[in-house]
């Protein structure tokens, strides 16, 4: 396989920024830099759809636009003659090279450091144009520079945090501070900047969202919000608050408003959560959730939990104009672990009802209701051998799966595993292509070659069962990923690095 230009070029780049990240870590004196790196190559069998036609003769049935054609594949037919469907077409592969690079670098005075965040990609085979992201060689996850002082923090440039509000990326300045920090452990936090795509790291009005959406925002967004933390003396729990606001960079419309409130408390032994998001723009509640769990004895808990849950879109996206519903769901798991944790049991069980939903048709309602079960066993054979497994059933308003999964690993030490694994599941789904049992088997390898290089891979097969239906596949695909994760320099300690929180 002849390797592009445009690759080796990259991968000198690589070569001359580890090159010079261990030459600054070494003659900088009081500054450093710390430079982490995954190198990561992924094979993917793919299989595209097609469509395909035959003519309405071939239908099972002899009315309506959706018909059945005699192997079971739904077809439509629109009045020309033919029936259309979507079939399999002859399998595909896609090779995907992706390089991560986590650089920090610290010592630009009392408490200022650098990061950045990199992530290059490369992809070959006939199925590179399946890949979304193959097209986007270069990604600029962070680069901001960090001010840590006694009771004041703030960073600026292109970053990103996690909440209850989920993933957020945006380019900009976030300004945490403790006024009170002598008589109360409260944390004030405030961000604003330009909004990007949540995980993506790029501007709304990106070729990667007109590529999913057909109607795509044609203003850059402003992103606004704050949040209030408090934690009180003697380790009870915790309380967060947060607010947040994205209007259009011309500030003539609204993207989003939503709020949040998440608290924790411990109660003698018990422990209780809960957790409240709000999108005022829509003027429902996108999440409402209660979680107690409780210890009794002998190694084993037990928690209950009871949510509201509704899907959350912007105003920009079009999405939320078919009024999505939610669902509401109670939720009890347990949870046994031996003396000695040689062996672990856990079991759960779920339902849940959906709210009204104004569709279907008398003769074929939908489903207002669903549930799911599961369990799982983790079992230490001997200080080298590790045996896991579990299974799981999940039936909602439209679809249902069911998967197992097992494991078998060997440790030779902590520097060296090695293990087995075989999987199973079934997805039945008007939206999933096939009915048919999907099983699989693989192995994974983790070798420590050095405490600053560890190598790893793993292998999966996969063959579906088509229960007869021939134009659906099979949907045979392997899996195979090979990954070497490598740093340069010293570690500068939890508070010269903002990892992800």
């Amino acid at each position: 396989m002849r390797v592009p230009m445009r690759v080796l070029m990259r991968v000198l780049m690589l070569m001359l920024m580890v090159a010079l990240g261990s030459v600054g870590a070494v003659s900088l004196g009081a500054q450093g830099i710390r430079i982490t790196g995954a190198s990561t190559s992924r094979f993917v069998q793919l299989r595209p759809m097609l469509t395909d036609s035959v003519p309405e003769s071939a239908a099972s049935t002899t009315d309506g636009l959706d018909r059945l054609l005699q192997d079971g594949t739904l077809a439509r037919c629109s009045g020309d003659g033919f029936c259309r469907y979507f079939r399999a077409a002859p399998p595909t592969q896609l090779m995907a090279l992706m390089q991560d690079v986590d650089a920090t670098a610290w010592g630009f005075g009392r408490g200022v450091s650098a990061r950045a965040e990199l992530r290059f990609r490369e992809a070959f085979g006939g199925g590179r144009s399946l890949w979304p992201q193959a097209q986007q060689q270069l990604d600029v996850l962070a680069a901001y520079v960090d001010v840590d002082r006694e009771r004041v923090r703030a960073r600026l440039g292109r970053q990103w945090f996690g909440s209850e509000l989920g993933f957020r990326n945006f380019d900009g300045v976030l300004v945490e501070a403790q006024p009170l920090a002598a008589l109360v452990s409260v944390r004030v936090e405030a961000y604003a900047g330009r909004s990007l795509l949540q995980g993506l790291a790029r501007d709304l009005t990106s070729d990667a969202l007109a590529t999913i959406e057909e109607l795509p925002p044609d203003s850059r967004g402003i992103l606004l919000g704050g949040a209030l933390r408090w934690r009180p003396a003697g380790g009870l729990g915790a309380v967060r608050a947060q607010y947040e606001r994205e209007i259009r960079q011309d500030r003539a419309g609204l993207y989003s408003e939503r709020a949040s409130a998440a608290a924790t408390l411990r109660v003698g032994r018990a422990r209780l959560s809960s957790e409240v998001v709000y999108d005022f723009a829509a003027g429902v509640f996108n999440e409402a959730r209660l979680r107690a769990r409780h210890p009794i004895g002998h190694g084993m808990d037990i928690s209950a939990e009871g949510r509201h849950s509704a899907p959350f879109f912007p105003l920009w996206t079009i999405w939320g104009t078919f009024s999505p519903v939610g669902f509401d769901e109670g939720l009890v798991d347990t949870r046994w672990t031996s003396p000695g944790a040689r062996l672990t049991v856990s079991g759960r069980g779920a339902y849940r009802r959906y709210q009204e939903t104004d569709a279907g048709v008398a003769s074929l309602p939908l489903r207002t209701d669903g549930w799911r079960l599961g369990g799982s066993v983790a079992a230490r054979l001997s200080d080298a051998w590790l045996a896991q497994g579990g299974y799981g059933v999940d039936v909602g308003s439209t679809a249902s799966r069911s998967d197992a999964d097992v494991m078998l690993r060997w440790l030779r030490s902590e520097r060296f595993s090695l293990a087995a694994r075989a999987a199973a599941f079934e997805t039945i789904s008007e939206w999933r292509v096939g009915t048919g049992r999907v099983l699989g088997a693989g192995a994974d390898v983790s070798i420590a070659i050095r405490p600053d290089l560890r190598f790893a891979a793993d292998a999966m097969l996969y063959r579906q069962r088509t229960a007869g239906r021939t134009l659906e596949g099979p949907w045979n695909q392997r899996r195979a990923t090979v990954r070497l994760e490598w740093s340069i320099g010293s570690d500068p300690g939890a508070s010269a690095r903002d990892g992800a929180r």
